[in-house]
C-alpha cells in the first residue's frame, strides 16, 4: 500500500506498474527494474527501466489512436488514462517508462 493513497488509486497504480513491467519483459533486453518514489505527500512516481532503448515515444500517438485495430498494446493507453502524467526517457541502451499518481482533490469525492 502506498502511504496516503486511497485503495482505488493504489489498485490502479498496481495495474499500471504491471502493464509497464509486462512491456519491459516482453520488449526489453536483460533485467527490468521497478522504482517507486514519493514526489510529495501522497504523490508517487513509479518507473520501470529495461535495457531496451527501443521505445520511440514519438511513435505512440496516445489515446489508443495508433492501436485502434490492434489486439494488443493497450497498456500505454491505460497508463495515459489512469495516471496524473506519464512519460518515456530513452538512451542508447535503456528505456525508462514512468507515471505519476497524485492524491485526489476534494472535488473528486
Amino acid at each position: 500500500m502506498l502511504h496516503g493513497v486511497d485503495d482505488r488509486t493504489t489498485t490502479e497504480a498496481q495495474l499500471m506498474a504491471s502493464e509497464l513491467v509486462t512491456n519491459a519483459v516482453a520488449h526489453g533486453r536483460g533485467s527490468t527494474e521497478l522504482t517507486i518514489g514519493a514526489t510529495r505527500p501522497g504523490a508517487y512516481r513509479i518507473q520501470v527501466t529495461d535495457r531496451g532503448g527501443t521505445l520511440d515515444p514519438a511513435g505512440w500517438s496516445g489515446s489508443g489512436q495508433q492501436r485502434e485495430h490492434s489486439v494488443g498494446s493497450w497498456g500505454l493507453n491505460l497508463v495515459e488514462t489512469l495516471s496524473s502524467r506519464w512519460g518515456v526517457e530513452t538512451t542508447e541502451d535503456r528505456t525508462n517508462v514512468w507515471f505519476e499518481i497524485e492524491p485526489a482533490s476534494p472535488d473528486d469525492n
